[in-house]
């Protein structure tokens, strides 16, 4: 590997996050030091309203490893992803939340799935510390994706890992949601983590409808698909 390639993208959307982004940012390039791979890390600031921007600019100015984009206005978690996506140059995708350092620890067993032949890890959150709707919400998306792609996706909200085919698929994509089309062609395998996540959540009401039916809208138009087997790993 050449000395500048990066190997490793990690893109994290991040919304008013002050109180806990260097923290985070801390746990997260340890934990990738320890994995001995050049690696960026893309914060993608979604319109923070509080001084996560600026603890952001003043953590990028120090570390030549991390990349800021900034998104002056609050569009949401999954337009920031975008646009992390269409910034990133590693060859392995990494999509994670800024409070989810609890499933740092499963990165390299993420690394060794994808190293096996995975197109795409997800992690699965077994113990998740959130309001009944969102649980209800989050099962509901999850049960129709599986239904249109006869394929069990437990959990599309966790940390998402994506090797060189999946984030091929990605980057063509250029959108997370979009991809999902694709996920019939990818060999996907899925890892049970220990969720033990206690912050806010970004999300509301209204704008976990609008992902609702923005993932409604991604399943009408499903192309027919090539279907592979899934694993599930107990980490």
């Amino acid at each position: 590997m050449k000395e500048n390639q990066v190997h490793i993208s990690i893109i994290v959307p991040v919304f008013n996050a002050s109180q806990h982004i260097e923290y985070f940012y801390t746990c997260l390039s340890a934990a990738l030091i320890k994995i001995d791979r050049n690696f960026e890390i893309i914060f993608i600031n979604d319109g923070s309203s509080d001084t996560t921007l600026e603890k952001l600019t003043w953590l990028s100015e120090r570390n030549s490893s991390l990349r800021l984009v900034n998104q002056p206005c609050n569009l949401g978690q999954y337009s920031a992803i975008n646009k992390g996506i269409a910034q990133a140059r590693g060859e392995i995708l990494v999509i994670m939340d800024d409070d989810q350092e609890y499933a740092l620890k499963y990165i390299p067993i993420f690394l060794k799935r994808i190293a096996d032949g995975d197109d795409l890890v997800l992690g699965w959150r077994i113990k998740r510390d959130i309001p009944i709707w969102r649980m209800v919400g989050s099962q509901v998306t999850n049960l129709m994706i599986s239904a249109a792609l006869c394929k069990r996706i437990h959990d599309l909200g966790g940390i998402k890992v994506f090797g060189n085919k999946g984030a091929r698929a990605l980057s063509s994509c250029g959108s997370l949601l979009k991809v999902i089309k694709s996920y019939g062609q990818l060999r996907i395998s899925q890892v049970r983590i220990n969720d033990t996540s206690c912050r806010v959540s970004r999300y509301n009401l209204k704008k976990s409808l609008l992902l609702f039916l923005q993932v409604i809208c991604m399943l009408l138009s499903f192309p027919e698909r090539d279907l592979k087997g899934e694993k599930i790993i107990n980490a």
